[in-house]
């Protein structure tokens, strides 16, 4: 008995340890995809939930009184004539279009993240989430800005795939108050 009590407390310790790693290579793995713009590979990375809650948060801008404005300025960012292309557009494509659309029309800001440096700190997990802290260093106006931030990521089958960070989601949100 005390064997195989001993025999899963060292499974249980391996399977974090792995998790933990698991989780921090695809941080990595996936901060290394933002560095150099591959837009198509970080939505490939993305978790589907996060891709529908990122389309639902822009859809819902459609629904309050400057809806016509918010035609105008953001179906040429999703390359679409109508709302219902919009809405039949599935929600990888969506977020696809949108950072395309980002790193398109932001080249200062691809600049300034092709020159950031990043490093990850450690993992958090909890149930089926990790949670990766890394630290951020970028040149802005030849001065380093250092910041702490967190990617959560969520499994979708055997693979991590991650969420939305809180600044995507305060984004989108913010587009539903710009057209209120």
């Amino acid at each position: 008995m005390k064997n195989i009590i001993t025999i899963i407390i060292l499974f249980s310790i391996n399977f974090n340890v792995f998790a933990q790693v698991d989780a921090k290579d695809f941080a990595q793995k996936y901060l290394s995809i933002i560095k150099h713009s591959d837009v198509e590979e970080m939505t490939r990375l993305m978790h589907p939930d996060a891709l529908n809650k990122f389309k639902y948060f822009v859809l819902q801008t459609f629904n309050d009184s400057k809806k016509k404005q918010a035609k105008s300025d953001l179906f040429p960012i999703f390359k679409v004539s109508s709302l219902k292309e919009l809405k039949a557009l599935d929600a990888s494509k969506f977020y696809n279009r949108f950072n395309a659309w980002i790193y398109k029309t932001q080249p200062r800001l691809v600049s300034m993240m092709r020159g950031a440096n990043t490093k990850v700190i450690g993992v958090v997990n909890e149930k089926e989430f990790a949670h990766v802290l890394y630290r951020l260093s970028l040149n802005i106006n030849c001065k380093t800005i250092d910041k702490l931030a967190v990617i959560s990521l969520k499994k979708h089958g055997d693979n991590w795939r991650s969420l939305l960070t809180q600044d995507a989601e305060t984004s989108a949100m913010g587009l539903k108050n710009r057209y209120q």
